[in-house]
């Protein structure tokens, strides 16, 4: 009976080291190398806003987001299952890591005045927009109150509660991120949209002020 019991300590000694070492050989990289993030943030009595997150293969990004292009650095604390995302400017953040490759818990260090909502790896960065037509709401607008039809070289026409805006309008793209800035009557209108995980369309139209807009692809 000892000789059986101490086999069997043995064993679950041996199935212990094994699944800690499997865990200690966890490699979280493979959800972010390569692979562009996106999701939504939110400045200090603002409304929510979109960004886009692209990571490279070694230990630094580019975030995309309404008011521009930032780099940094981030870094993946396997033992402790968190990424951590560090600004130029000193903000940083700090998220957990599932075993699925999800994050949660976010921790945001600024002194801008925001927050990071929520992220999830974006897929939908490859999407070709060509001939595609999206609609959808702008701030508190009815259903299609804002429609954008994408054409070939960068170009879209613009539908603002089924008023043509502008037709041909030249747009930037960059990763899962597009912007693009329209004069009507010499009044500035910036558009920034971020394709997202679910398929649809995020943005924020700054004018004098920011309306949020949610499109879906008809």
């Amino acid at each position: 009976m000892l000789l059986v019991a101490l086999v069997l300590l043995a064993l679950l000694f041996s199935c212990k080291k094994n699944n800690d070492s499997e865990v200690a050989k966890k490699d979280y990289s493979i959800f972010f190398k390569g692979k562009v993030w996106a999701g939504e943030l939110q400045y200090e009595g603002s409304t929510a806003e979109p960004y886009s997150i692209t990571f490279d293969n070694s230990d630094g990004f580019t975030w995309e987001e309404y008011s521009g292009e930032y780099a940094g650095k981030y870094m993946i604390d396997a033992e402790n299952k968190e990424l951590t995302i560090s600004f130029a400017s000193g903000s940083e953040v700090i998220a957990k890591i599932t075993d699925d490759g999800k994050l949660s818990e976010f921790t945001t260090n600024t002194t801008y005045g925001w927050k990071l909502l929520n992220s999830e790896l974006d897929t939908m960065t490859l999407q070709v927009l060509d001939n595609t037509i999206w609609r959808g709401t702008q701030g508190e607008g009815e259903q299609d109150s804002l429609r954008f039809d994408f054409h070939s070289g960068s170009k879209a026409d613009i539908r603002i509660v089924g008023a043509v805006l502008g037709t041909e309008l030249p747009y930037e793209r960059k990763a899962g991120a597009q912007r693009c800035i329209y004069y009507h009557s010499s009044e500035k209108w910036e558009f920034f949209s971020v394709l997202m995980a679910n398929n649809t369309m995020k943005g924020t139209l700054v004018r004098q002020s920011k309306t949020p807009y949610l499109l879906t692809k008809e």
